[in-house]
């Protein structure tokens, strides 16, 4: 029996391991992992439940996902998956090598390379297509008969994958995969990853070997701390610092940075994916400008929603206001901040981790029992007002919920 050629395995740890990364320090919008919320003891912290984060560890930019939908422009139907991915993506090539694959991503182990033992070579105008021998000793969905590229729309590359036997509807574990640009000692420059999961079909696009995408994360993404606090009038105000000063016009290799505070209202994994509502602040690309926005869960993606946020950009922080009525509290929630950024044309999207705060896990904030007003007394008449200055929006003893 021949062996695995030694770039593919290692292509796939490789691979493995950018995902586990990506996926431990969660995804965010439309995050395919959903954690588990555990009982941890109560610590007590600082009534401004402020939050801090290690400096560097931001990610470098080597895995993007379809944004808003993880699931554009993938189909399955049947025996057959197929994915449409933008050229401009994988640096608009002329040609390049290829090859298909099936992985078990938690194992490690690739099950099915197509075509047997060999690589396809791809060119602009052409379809580059080949059957693949059956493999018994696979499950039939984990065995390839044929892949194929083409270009679709002079723009588009459409992967196609045909198992021996349906695609089941249900996670499993399992990934097709597609390796890009192969060198006979080394890597591919890009992987094409689909896979099903708790939270639906998803598929990315990842640089594991030497290239890499033409955006990068940056030290204005690298959160140092977070905060939340509540004032009497009724709103809640997120800041976040990062380690550089945040720019009043990101530089084009920058991408459109997002600076998010993820919000699990109900505290139920079944719902909201599992963060029901995110407070943003973002570059807009369309007006040249920064923007506030409430995005929240419609049970198939995230959308804007209609209410105000406010927002400031002062050096290395940014911060947001909104209304609590707005986001549907009761009593508490879970929370965590996050930055991102988001890549391409307006319909071809990508969304790309930088940085989490905390690092794992979020924290479980519970609401500060209602002001009551303080009357004054004046000659004329009676005044109610709130005492002065910030009022933390939770009690001094916190938890922390972690994911497990």
């Amino acid at each position: 029996m021949r062996r695995k050629p030694f770039f593919v395995v290692s292509a796939t740890s490789l691979f493995v391991a950018l995902t586990v990364t990506a996926m431990g320090l969660g995804w965010g919008e439309g995050a395919e992992d959903r954690p588990t919320f555990t009982h941890i003891r109560p610590l007590s912290l600082a009534p401004d439940s402020s939050v801090s984060d290690p400096q560097g560890d931001v990610l470098e930019l080597r895995l993007l996902r379809p944004f808003p939908y993880p699931g554009r422009d993938l189909t399955i139907e049947g025996n057959t998956a197929k994915v449409l991915i933008p050229r401009w993506v994988i640096g608009d090539p002329y040609s390049f090598q290829w090859m298909a694959t099936t992985i078990r991503p938690m194992g490690q182990a690739l099950l099915d390379y197509a075509p047997d033992y060999q690589f396809l070579s791809w060119s602009r105008g052409l379809p580059s297509e080949a059957p693949d021998a059956q493999n018994p000793g696979l499950l039939p969905h984990e065995d390839l008969t044929y892949v194929r590229l083409r270009e679709v729309d002079s723009s588009r590359l459409e992967f196609l994958w045909r198992c021996r036997g349906d695609i089941p509807v249900n996670p499993v574990d399992i990934n097709w995969s597609a390796l890009i640009g192969l060198k006979p000692l080394g890597g591919p420059d890009y992987m094409v990853v689909l896979g099903p999961t708790d939270a639906g079909w998803m598929w990315s696009v990842s640089a594991p070997g030497t290239k890499r995408f033409s955006w990068n994360s940056t030290r204005y993404e690298d959160i140092l701390s977070a905060i939340g606090f509540q004032t009497g009038d009724g709103q809640l105000t997120f800041e976040m610092t990062t380690a550089q000063d945040i720019p009043a016009v990101p530089a084009d290799e920058d991408g459109h940075p997002w600076f998010t505070w993820m919000l699990d209202v109900d505290r139920d994994q079944a719902s909201g994916d599992p963060n029901d509502v995110n407070v943003v602040v973002r570059w807009n690309p369309e007006s040249n400008a920064w923007e506030g926005a409430l995005r929240g869960w419609n049970g198939e993606r995230y959308e804007d929603l209609q209410a105000a946020v406010a927002f400031a950009r002062t050096g290395a922080t940014v911060s947001a206001v909104v209304q609590v009525a707005d986001l549907g509290l009761t009593g508490g929630f879970l929370w965590r901040a996050q930055t991102s950024i988001n890549v391409g044309l307006e319909e071809e999207l990508f969304f790309a981790l930088a940085d989490n705060a905390p690092d794992s896990g979020w924290v479980e904030e519970v609401l500060a029992p209602a002001q009551t007003p303080t009357p004054t007394v004046t000659a004329t008449a009676t005044v109610t007002a709130m005492p002065p200055g910030r009022r933390p929006i939770y009690l001094p003893v916190i938890t922390r919920g972690v994911v497990s």
